[in-house]
């Protein structure tokens, strides 16, 4: 299950990023090889927990990293754990 999760935001994921101008495409690159999302909740609340594995902070905390991650997670029906 957690597979199938990952894979649907997965997919998302690079169209979001992409929309940031300032990324590289290695940094791109990066963030898609790091994800990875670590527990869902049932799917009637459809709530994730990710990770981004072996990122240094300077690409992990960026906002417009965030940001695209959130878009991915919304549009694939999912939204971040702690969120309301």
């Amino acid at each position: 299950m957690l597979h199938e999760v990952n894979e649907r935001i997965a997919q998302r994921l690079r169209p979001e990023l992409e929309k940031e101008d300032a990324l590289t495409r290695e940094q791109i690159d990066a963030v898609i090889a790091a994800f990875t999302v670590l527990e869902s909740s049932s799917p009637r609340t459809g709530h994730v927990q990710y990770r981004l594995a072996h990122l240094g902070p300077e690409i992990e905390k960026r906002s417009d990293v965030e940001g695209a991650i959130s878009r991915a997670i919304h549009a694939a029906g999912y939204y971040i754990a702690g969120e309301e």
